[in-house]
């Protein structure tokens, strides 16, 4: 399935939060929606996290089960090595592209300087609409993140789909 996102632009969204036509409930509204995201957006990042934690699992079992099957037999024939080299080639790939993906990165975060904004102590209303711009920006990073590792999971998947079809052809020789 095909996730497409669409983002808003930032810079309108803060010229809209800043119009005095916008009423301090609104405010508040995007607030409260924005850390319902933030917060379905971190648990996404979860999920394919651990999807991929998963999948570079199995990738290694399928690396140990080749290796352990075929380090104590003769060089198999022609077609075999052929077989066993695409199938470790595949399980190899899906382990270091999965292992790319959950690598530690640091992940956006709103800042201290995003909280305790220079210039904002004196006006409550600036501050929050301050924060609904650190969060929505701070979102949008989090989202393309995951994003990222979602698109690079479906090749772990596809990696280790392919090494598992060639083990099971490998074991019918």
């Amino acid at each position: 399935m095909l996730q497409l996102i669409h983002f808003v632009d930032i810079e309108a969204i803060e010229a809209q939060l800043c119009s005095p036509t916008t009423t301090d409930a609104v405010v508040e509204e995007f607030q409260r929606f924005g850390q319902i995201l933030f917060s379905e957006c971190l648990q996404r990042g979860s999920e394919v996290d651990r999807k991929l934690t998963t999948m570079i699992g199995w990738s290694v079992a399928a690396l140990a089960s080749l290796l352990v099957k075929y380090s104590r037999m003769p060089l198999p024939g022609m077609l075999e090595t052929a077989i066993l080299v695409a199938a470790a080639a595949s399980a190899f790939a899906g382990v270091a592209l999965g292992s790319f993906a959950v690598k530690t990165r640091m992940w956006p975060t709103p800042s201290e300087r995003d909280w305790f904004r220079d210039g904002l102590w004196g006006d409550v209303q600036a501050l929050k609409r301050h924060h609904v711009l650190s969060l929505l920006l701070t979102h949008q990073m989090q989202v393309s993140n995951t994003k990222t590792k979602a698109d690079l999971l479906r090749w772990v998947e596809m990696f280790l789909l392919f090494s598992a079809f060639a083990i099971g052809v490998l074991l019918f020789f």
